[in-house]
């Protein structure tokens, strides 16, 4: 912590500003994650537009991935990050004045695009923007940082919607109420861009972004996408639905769920802590099994159990430890990569995650609509099972590394990334 604490009072002055934007912008973010769906539902629709809002952004988001590389590289990283986030925060506002079908599904089309600008720039700027001693560091504060704004919005933006409706008078779960919270994600969005204004231009823009689309050995990339596919098809049935579900199946008030959504934040700050040691112990694939069958079960009382407190031991167990092995598969991932495929297998994996998510989470949504709600925790349970079997069977006994291991900064660099997770 001493030595933590000395290389952040050595951080250069743009990565000190760097890190107060990351933190203003994280609590935008959290609080969007929160509430946005619960507002979708107040105007008047249902989880089949959730689910449709949902795969719209994610298929955006594969189709404009390589061409926002290109243009960061052109207009160069400050500008990107800035358009990035001023664009994501008009896209999230215009629907609180307009909120209508077509607006809703519409807006994604610029979410999608902008939000992926602003994604896929955080990680190559902070490797431009620090020595190769503070790097390391930059990144982990950031990742830290990140995990902070998510309880503090997940806790304090949970009581927004009734501070507003006190304010307004109307009621704590209008649409008038929902609104004035997520001006305020909006505003903290905004002002976000502020610090990034006051970055000097770096002296030389650094590698450029687009990816090397070259693989050595696509039957071994294959392997390696298999479980990444079925994982990513279970969770898009269930996560981009959590706030909404624990309404429907609880009747829970906002501040509870944005509570409980700041407890894992904690629980997983803490656990991140652990989770290298254990690697290290057990190795990769282990862990992550084992992680993520404890994960499953918290899923299935989750998703079936009547009792508010069995449901909430598993919502928190599966979000902790379905997180906490992502880092960990990330890891896995470019481990098993070599050092010249590595951009093009990241590139693939995050489209083929996208892909499959997209595809999950509009079904979901239309079952959920029908009240199908047993078929999509039975399907997601399903789904995960074949990941983990896919990675047991594929890498269990055999996942030892034939190329060198460098410091992996994978699942820290994504931090921003899928709003869902």
């Amino acid at each position: 912590v001493i030595n933590y604490f000395r290389r952040l009072s050595g951080f250069s002055r743009t990565a000190k500003l760097f890190l107060i934007h990351t933190f203003v912008a994280g609590l935008g973010f959290s609080l969007l994650m929160l509430l946005y769906n619960l507002y979708i539902l107040s105007v008047g629709f249902h989880q089949d537009m959730i689910g449709l809002v949902t795969a719209v952004a994610s298929i955006v988001a594969v189709v404009a991935a390589i061409p926002m590389g290109i243009v960061a590289n052109r207009f160069g990283y400050k500008w990107s990050m800035i358009v990035g986030v001023i664009g994501s925060a008009i896209a999230i506002a215009l629907p609180l004045f307009v909120p209508r079908a077509e607006v809703f599904v519409g807006i994604e089309l610029l979410w999608g695009i902008v939000f992926t600008l602003f994604i896929i720039v955080g990680a190559p700027f902070i490797a431009d923007n620090s020595t190769a001693e503070e790097r390391p560091y930059l990144f982990s504060l950031q990742f830290a940082l990140l995990t902070l704004t998510a309880f503090i919005g997940n806790l304090f933006g949970g009581n927004l919607p009734q501070l507003f409706a006190n304010w307004l008078n109307v009621g704590a779960e209008s649409p008038t109420a929902y609104q004035g919270a997520l001006l305020v994600a909006v505003v903290l969005m905004i002002l976000s861009a502020v610090p990034l204004m006051f970055l000097s231009r770096p002296k030389v823009q650094a590698h450029v972004l687009r990816p090397r689309l070259t693989i050595r050995n696509r039957r071994k990339i294959a392997k390696l996408m298999l479980p990444n596919v079925f994982g990513a098809l279970a969770g898009g049935l269930v996560i981009p639905f959590v706030n909404v579900l624990w309404k429907v199946s609880f009747n829970l008030s906002d501040a509870t769920i944005g509570e409980i959504f700041a407890a894992s934040a904690l629980i997983m700050t803490a656990m991140s802590m652990v989770a290298p040691m254990l690697s290290n112990r057990y190795g990769l694939v282990k862990l992550m099994v084992v992680t993520r069958c404890a994960a499953v079960v918290g899923l299935v009382a989750f998703g079936f159990s009547p009792w508010f407190m069995l449901a909430l031991v598993g919502f928190l167990g599966r979000d902790v430890l379905m997180n906490l092995s992502r880092p960990l598969g990330d890891q896995f991932t470019m481990e098993q990569s070599h050092v010249e495929e590595r951009a093009a297998v990241s590139s693939l994996s995050t489209m083929v995650f996208n892909l499959a998510w997209a595809g999950s989470s509009w079904v979901s949504g239309i079952l959920q609509t029908e009240g199908q709600l047993a078929i999509v925790f039975a399907a997601s349970t399903v789904l995960y099972l074949i990941s983990i079997a896919l990675l047991h069977f594929l890498f269990g006994e055999n996942a030892s590394s034939d190329v060198s291991i460098e410091a992996a900064t994978t699942g820290i660099s994504s931090a921003y990334g899928s709003p869902a997770e």
